[in-house]
């Protein structure tokens, strides 16, 4: 209540002080739209109609924020970020909070960048042995398990190295914004998570191969059928995406 009255009091001085110098000399452009928006928020404060106010909260920590509500951000900060994005003016709204380090963001995905570059190489030479396996079983290549797990993590590391990419050149281009950076995203996410499926399929698949003697093969085959329902998981994931 104590503050409260204080910010009354010095609301109050300001107004009789802008009153006073608004009469004391002629009112330019400038000082009648002062004046003009001074009372606008006076009238709207006494009617109960507040403007946006600056979210201080402790997610959050916005502590300045211009007239309309959007939070000022620092030189340092911004209120970008993928998926979870702040900045709602792309929808017409205004900027909530400024939590990102553009210096940060742009560190781990010059990380990315080497992994994936690295991740893609290593998963070569890896298609390149499980060609030549499948060749000596012998065993077409559409039928080795492995050599989809490898081509679909090939696929991954280069769209998370395109993605890298684009967001290191313009990183602006926010996903689950920008077409582009969303569709990369959405793509490495989810050739992974659709090799790492196939590695499990072949995984129990070769599990169970050696305990042919003991259930038999059609019911081993029946099994192992039943585990491509797991393909089921990546296609809603990438419907989501």
């Amino acid at each position: 209540p104590i503050d409260a009255r204080e910010r009354g009091r010095a609301r109050e001085r300001e107004r009789t002080a802008l009153k006073r110098r608004t009469a004391q000399r002629p009112a330019t452009g400038t000082e009648c739209s002062k004046c003009e928006i001074f009372f606008q928020a006076e009238e709207a404060e006494a009617m109960g109609i507040f403007p946006p106010s600056c979210d201080v909260s402790l997610l959050n920590g916005c502590a300045e924020c211009n007239s309309d509500g959007s939070c000022t951000c620092h030189s340092y900060t911004t209120a970008e970020a993928d998926l979870l994005t702040r900045d709602q003016t792309y929808w017409g709204g205004t900027i909530e909070a400024c939590p990102t380090l553009p210096v940060i963001i742009d560190v781990l995905y010059a990380i990315a960048l080497i992994g994936s570059a690295f991740a893609g190489v290593r998963c070569s030479y890896a298609l390149v042995m499980q060609t030549k396996l499948a060749i000596r079983l012998p065993r077409r290549w559409v039928e080795h398990r492995p050599n989809w797990v490898c081509a679909m993590l090939i696929l991954s590391s280069c769209c998370n190295a395109g993605l890298s990419i684009v967001k290191l050149v313009d990183p602006k281009k926010v996903v689950g914004v920008n077409i582009l950076t969303s569709a990369l995203y959405a793509a490495s996410r989810s050739l992974l998570y659709t090799g790492g499926t196939t590695q499990v399929i072949d995984f129990v698949a070769v599990a169970m191969s050696v305990q042919e003697s003991t259930y038999g093969r059609q019911r081993i085959r029946q099994a192992v059928a039943r585990e491509h329902l797991l393909y089921i998981l990546p296609a809603v994931h990438t419907c989501v995406e």
